[in-house]
């Protein structure tokens, strides 16, 4: 339709102009033609640019009733590396859902190969993208996925999906700054060591604690259930462990373990290390005692 309208324009643009000049005179007739020519040129620019805009971009389907109870327009555009997209609208047109599936040529230079985003009141509660073979090889990360604070749009967390399964996920929480507050690791295929890890971090990006859930299997192996490690001013401070009751039973009542390092103005000093009861009463098992991974 732009089309039809600037070849009209065009047609009656050549009109106008041939009157012009057969009715200026010789002296005259040279300005007429640069100025027609000049404006041929530009209509000409703009009709070809409009053409490849319309080229590029081509709806293919429209779907009623949708999910939301609305319409999803179906959609290419190869200007934007986009070979299929859907846009999902509800029952009032608002936008609910995006889903775009991109070029060969676009997804092997930016490593995405789709990407979905969900909306509440035009305004992004999350993004979900899926990377190519190559960039997972790369990364190790298959999938990551963010999520906005419906209000503002503000980022609050992503979540990165390994490759290996035993390295779990990750999801990383941020402020209402956008900074970085903890980090969690999940690894729900280990069945010995760590089950969970959450690193908690500091205004200025320094990690502060750092704590470790383990496996049922560790637990009843190990008797260790949870560790504690705190950081101050970039230097361990304490470090924890926390075994289960059965545990303590066998080793005089011992159910925790702290590690203190105290600094010393003048003097190395060496860590102190001591046991604890569940009353918190320092005890000393005449048992050996494990040393836990991380002291």
């Amino acid at each position: 339709m732009r089309i039809g309208l600037f070849s009209t324009s065009l047609a009656k643009l050549f009109m106008e102009q041939a009157t012009l000049i057969r009715g200026a005179s010789f002296r005259n007739q040279t300005s007429f033609n640069q100025k027609f020519i000049m404006r041929v040129g530009l209509f000409l620019f703009l009709l070809f640019y409009f053409s490849a805009s319309l080229w590029a971009y081509d709806q293919l389907d429209q779907e009623e009733n949708n999910e939301f109870g609305g319409r999803t327009i179906i959609f290419q555009d190869h200007k934007k590396g986009i070979f299929r997209g859907k846009n999902f609208y509800d029952s009032g047109g608002a936008i609910m859902r995006q889903d775009r599936a991109y070029t060969e040529e676009y997804a092997l230079s930016t490593g995405i190969a789709r990407k979905t985003m969900d909306f509440l009141f035009d305004v992004k509660t999350k993004e979900t993208l899926y990377y190519t073979k190559k960039y997972q090889a790369l990364r190790l990360v298959s999938h990551r996925v963010t999520y906005f604070e419906q209000a503002t749009g503000t980022l609050q967390k992503k979540e990165n999906h390994f490759v290996i399964k035993n390295m779990g996920y990750s999801v990383e929480y941020f402020d209402m700054d956008a900074k970085l507050t903890r980090m969690e690791w999940v690894y729900p295929n280990n069945i010995e060591g760590l089950a969970k890890k959450i690193t908690h971090y500091d205004e200025q990006g320094h990690v502060t604690k750092i704590e470790g859930f383990y496996t049922p299997r560790t637990q009843k192996k190990e008797g260790l259930q949870r560790s504690v490690f705190i950081n101050e001013g970039g230097k361990k401070k304490t470090r924890e462990w926390f075994y289960t009751p059965e545990f303590a039973q066998s080793h005089d009542g011992a159910i925790r373990k702290l590690v203190e390092y105290i600094e010393h103005p003048s003097q190395e000093t060496r860590p102190q290390k001591n046991w604890f009861n569940q009353k918190n009463e320092l005890v000393r098992p005449n048992v050996k005692m494990p040393t836990p991974v991380g002291e």
